[in-house]
């Protein structure tokens, strides 16, 4: 008898054990919000909002609800991992949302700190069926992220027992095109006071790692580039001369590293936000980051290299950016014989007038000929 009640137990604790990685493993595959930069909304009165409080750069910073003013420290990007959870990091520093000392629990406060892979880091996101979003740990969905006590100004979050109430239900309004603040398009990037100055790649260098320094202006390839602005909420900023980004060496984002150009591979340091400094000029950050800022390293002058600096709104690192895409239309649009060479009767052609996908491309006498469409 004993035996038979034994073996019961271990049955239900089996399935009880089974049930609850089955509810986590749902929850963890369901990418139910696209990367992106997020405005996160509370309960009944979505003009409060969570943020980092006072905009603090530290580790540990309260994670408190005010007012909306579209500050930065109350924008946060929601990262899918491929195991499972979301990583959300505050845009003002781009330090990821946690549970305080790691420690998953209830009544444990929600912090800033440095992403470092922890449990008390990784996040699920799940519809409440109701009217908004809940937050849980990845390791425990019974709890949530909730308000403390009272939806008022100032009041923390911490973890409290899953209920889907409204100090639980927060509004997702994803803001990443609103941060789209320049057109994709070419642009010259003018330095500080004096816009003759401008980013370039050095000596027009077509490797790996080249350093972009500053220069006086002159129209050159090398100091022009393509902003091209991704879904997911950032630039992809390159040089026209050769295609390659603006990097961060060796994906180190910190105080003091050098900006330079590399094949883009969708790295972190190749990630950029543009932000108005609402004074005169526009700061360049990594979107991972955004308490560093490119910066001339240390006096605007001739050779001086971009390095990453402390993010002050200062002349060294106040861009101008001018578009200069229509300078750069050198034809009109229309049709065109391609000629080669010294030779005008040699043409660029498809080869045989094919029409098939990686069909080759050769260069024939001229010949007056048509391709019907069927």
């Amino acid at each position: 008898m004993m035996l038979k009640v034994k073996r019961i137990l271990i049955s239900i604790l089996a399935m009880f054990i089974t049930l609850n990685i089955l509810q986590i493993y749902n929850y963890a595959n369901a990418q139910v919000k696209v990367n992106g930069i997020y405005k996160m909304a509370v309960g009944k009165t979505p003009s409060k909002v969570i943020e980092v409080k006072g905009a603090d750069k530290n580790n540990n910073a309260i994670v408190d609800i005010w007012d909306y003013g579209n500050a930065l420290q109350q924008q946060f990007y929601f990262e899918y991992q491929k195991e499972g959870y979301y990583k959300i990091t505050a845009m003002h520093t781009g330090k990821s949302l946690t549970a305080k000392n790691n420690k998953i629990a209830e009544g444990v406060e929600i912090v800033q700190n440095d992403f470092t892979g922890l449990d008390s880091q990784k996040w699920v996101v799940r519809d409440s069926n109701k009217n908004g979003w809940v937050i849980s740990p990845l390791s425990n969905t019974k709890l949530a992220i909730s308000i403390a006590q009272n939806i008022k100004n100032g009041e923390k979050l911490v973890l409290s027992k899953t209920e889907d109430n409204d100090k639980q239900m927060f509004y997702l309004y994803d803001i990443t095109k609103q941060q789209k603040t320049k057109e994709n398009g070419i642009y010259k990037i003018a330095v500080g006071k004096n816009p003759s100055k401008t980013i370039e790649v050095k000596g027009a260098d077509l490797n790996n790692n080249a350093i972009i320094d500053i220069w006086d202006y002159g129209n050159a390839s090398q100091q022009k580039f393509y902003l091209e602005y991704q879904q997911e909420g950032f630039y992809k900023i390159s040089s026209i001369h050769i295609g390659k980004c603006l990097t961060v060496k060796n994906n180190k984002i910190a105080e003091g590293m050098e900006i330079v150009q590399n094949d883009y591979q969708g790295l972190d340091s190749q990630k950029w936000i543009i932000r108005d400094s609402n004074k005169n000029g526009w700061i360049i950050s990594p979107l991972s980051n955004a308490s560093l800022s490119i910066s001339i390293a240390k006096t605007i002058k001739n050779g001086e290299k971009l390095i990453l600096s402390k993010t002050q709104d200062n002349d060294m690192q106040m861009m101008y950016m001018f578009n200069i895409t229509n300078e750069e239309q050198t034809k009109t649009n229309g049709m065109y014989k391609i000629a080669v060479g010294k030779d005008p009767s040699k043409i660029i052609e498809v080869l045989g007038g094919s029409s098939a996908n990686n069909a080759s491309i050769d260069i024939w006498t001229n010949r007056k000929c048509r391709i019907s469409k069927i």
